[in-house]
């Protein structure tokens, strides 16, 4: 029996020096003492048993593992810390079908989404007048929670193809005495 007051042998591992907004990871503890830990979150995470969910993309994650004294031991606590990090949102953009020179460029071809709220910005931009050719259109996402969310960028081809001209001729009056050949 050790003598009252002892210090436990205590472990809390598990927490990585980093992690991801809305990612968990698991923690675990033990002690040669005859306690349990109970470990506690703060920050920007929140723990359930011994899985820690990160709730923001910013700060850090403090948890705190504690043991109880026991008849033969001291209690005893131990900390990990984990910062916190934006996610890049998930865009989604189908490349378009070709168009034809004369068509501006619409929503039809600039319909990006994402699994967040925010803004695009698209290169080249609504209204524009593409010659025949290859082309790749750009979208800059700026998500509106800007804590958990990183910017992002994404894009597509298109292909302009060329328009058949269309030919409108009116033959000048003919006068006597001249030909065409």
């Amino acid at each position: 029996i050790a003598p009252q007051g002892q210090l436990q042998t205590v472990t809390f591992t598990g927490a990585p020096s980093s992690a991801a907004y809305q990612s968990t990871f698991t923690v675990s503890s033990t002690t040669n003492a005859s306690t349990e830990a109970v470990i506690t979150a703060s920050g920007a995470c929140s723990i359930t048993g011994n899985t820690v969910t990160m709730t923001s993309g910013s700060g850090t994650c403090s948890l705190t593992a504690n043991w109880d004294a026991d008849s033969s031991y001291s209690a005893a606590s131990s900390t990990q810390l984990t910062v916190a990090s934006k996610i890049p949102p998930v865009i989604s953009w189908a490349a378009p079908l070709a168009i034809t020179y004369g068509a501006l460029l619409t929503g039809t071809q600039l319909n990006a989404t994402a699994n967040a709220e925010g803004t695009f910005v698209y290169n080249p931009a609504a209204g524009a007048l593409l010659g025949a050719g290859s082309y790749v259109l750009r979208a800059t996402f700026t998500p509106t929670d800007a804590t958990d969310y990183s910017t992002a960028d994404a894009q597509v081809a298109l292909q302009v193809n060329q328009a058949t001209p269309t030919l409108a001729w009116t033959p000048a009056s003919l006068q006597l005495g001249y030909s065409l050949g």
